[in-house]
């Protein structure tokens, strides 16, 4: 207690001496000194005041005026006048476009009408009017009882003679007139065309304007985290029997439709989803087995492949199906990619390139590469306009630049000479993910889409990983597992621990597994030993989709 006492007095010391040392100064002037520094100290007390006050009145002054700038910069007349602005330069664009589209058919109209020729000449109408009259003149006199007089022989050559020229120009006047017409529907194909691809790429910008105004990233980012949270939780919530012939990987979701397409052996069949109420079914969209359908919501095209060495585009009229391009290829077709944007598909399967086909003008371009095993599965990147492709002879990833088709990269992740039947890219986490029949799923870490770099390999002993669903929380990740006697759906932490069994489908071989992001729900495909073909739909046991276990 002594202790502290002295402490705290010699601390009131110091401060008094302190006080004293700054009063010191002052004590050694005269009065009047004393009196003058005071004054002064206080002028430029005042003056500094003066100039704060100065300095904070002319920031506000700064805000106020920042503040009048944005109001009325972001009102609603200032912002409607600007759009307007914007609006009419796109309408004198538009009727510049107008314009010229009325000079061209103006102009194609008068050089076509200009280019036409009359399949006879002058003197060939008047020889052929001629030949007509002498025809017309003998027929009569040359009556079949006098053919057989010896004196009428020779007029009858000369009859034959004339009936063999004028059947000449005839011919040559058809020959001239169907050349001519010919050209001319050459030039309608070739405007229809111009026209067709004309609507298709405005269609395509006006999909993806709506599209741009109606998502965000934001909304996006929220969407896919809160798919699944306890995908350890998922359970089947409804069955449904349908007829449908071996399924593979065809099946995909036509969200503007509500609608679900199947593809089967050869057909495609069409439900309403949920309800999974059937539709129609087309059959004979292929010669065999349809492999994969992809649904591009802003070229508004299904999109098909197939054994049969062909990929084809449909359109959707009515809820059925038309044939709108297709595409033949030197071997069977296992995997097709759309780059909406630029309007092109890319191709692969059981052949040593890559095709890249324009929808435009039907044009392609082709990535030469022996890969030495078919090609199960590719992923476009938009962000980077590159193309994955899993290679399963080397057990790789191997990544192109689409700017110039060559190989920047390959990822070593997989077992060699086993399928890799999935590829995945997470464009929010920026990760890349593959899964094959060595039961390993690899995860890619990213930088803007590029430059990928192992982050986690998972490992599924003994299982066939044929699809992957990477919509969950906390890095955990769904897989179907697929042999010849049953199916399961095994969900990984993604920690490297033993992945979980989620649920159980024996005596079924699943084929294809798709997810609803809207409803947050699983869609699961099996064929049956005995024919038949189920689909399950699946989602997280009530009261565990946003909530951690």
């Amino acid at each position: 207690m002594e202790e502290v006492l002295s402490k705290t007095k010699t601390r009131a010391d110091s401060v008094a001496l302190v006080n004293k040392d700054q009063r010191r100064p002052f004590a050694r002037l005269a009065p009047r000194q004393c009196s003058t520094l005071v004054n002064s100290r206080n002028e430029h007390a005042n003056t500094y005041v003066e100039g704060t006050n100065s300095q904070t009145r002319e920031l506000e002054i700064n805000c106020l005026k920042t503040y009048e700038e944005i109001t009325e910069l972001c009102s609603w007349p200032n912002l409607k006048k600007d759009v307007e602005s914007v609006v009419c330069s796109i309408d004198n664009k538009i009727n510049e476009l107008i314009g010229f589209l009325n000079d061209f058919r103006t102009g194609l109209r008068a050089n076509m009408l200009r280019n036409i020729k009359t399949p006879l000449t002058e003197s060939d109408y008047q020889r052929f009017e001629q030949l007509k009259v002498d025809i017309t003149t003998l027929t009569p006199q040359l009556s079949l009882g006098k053919f057989k007089d010896k004196q009428f022989g020779p007029q009858f050559d000369n009859y034959l003679q004339k009936i063999k020229e004028f059947n000449s120009f005839a011919t040559k006047a058809k020959r001239k007139y169907k050349e001519q017409l010919n050209a001319v529907r050459e030039t309608q194909r070739k405007i229809d065309t111009l026209v067709a691809n004309a609507r298709f790429s405005f269609d395509i910008f006006s999909a993806v304007t709506q599209s741009d105004q109606q998502q965000s990233l934001e909304a996006i980012d929220e969407r896919d985290d809160a798919l699944f949270w306890n995908p350890e939780t998922l359970e089947v919530t409804k069955t449904v029997n349908i007829e449908l012939s071996s399924i593979l990987k065809g099946a995909c979701f036509i969200a503007e439709e509500k609608m679900l397409a199947l593809g089967g052996m050869t057909e495609i069949a069409l439900f309403e989803w949920p309800t999974l109420n059937h539709i129609h079914t087309s059959l004979l969209c292929h010669q065999q087995q349809i492999i994969r359908l992809i649904y591009s919501s802003m070229l508004k095209k299904l999109v098909s492949c197939s054994s049969d060495r062909t990929v084809k585009l449909w359109n959707l009229n009515e809820r059925t199906l038309e044939v709108y391009k297709e595409y033949q290829h030197p071997g069977a077709v296992y995997a097709v990619e759309v780059m909406e944007e630029s309007q092109k598909i890319i191709v692969a399967g059981e052949f040593s390139s890559i095709y890249i086909w324009n929808l435009l003008d039907d044009s392609n371009k082709v990535i030469q590469e022996n890969f030495r095993a078919p090609i199960f599965a590719i992923k476009y990147i938009n962000y980077s306009k590159s193309l994955a492709v899993a290679n399963s002879n080397d057990g790789s990833i191997w990544i192109y630049s689409l700017i110039d088709l060559t190989c920047r990269a390959k990822l070593a992740g997989h077992t060699r000479g086993k399928a890799i039947w999935s590829l995945d890219y997470h464009p929010q986490k920026d990760l890349l993910y593959s899964a094959g029949s060595d039961g390993i799923v690899s995860i890619w870490a990213g930088q803007n889409a590029k430059n990928f770099a192992l982050k986690r390999k998972l490992t599924h002993k003994q299982q066939n990983l044929t699809e992957i669903c990477t919509a969950c929380a906390e890095e955990k990740i769904i897989a179907l597992s697929c042999d010849e006697s049953e199916s399961s759906l095994l969900v990984s932490s993604g920690k490297g621990e033993n992945p979980t069994v989620a649920i159980d489908f024996p005596n079924l071989a699943a084929s294809v597994m798709l997810h609803d992001p809207q409803r947050k729900e699983l869609i699961l495909a099996a064929n049956g030993f005995d024919g038949t073909c189920t689909l399950f739909v699946i989602g997280q046991k009530e009261g565990m989709s946003t909530q951690k276990l």
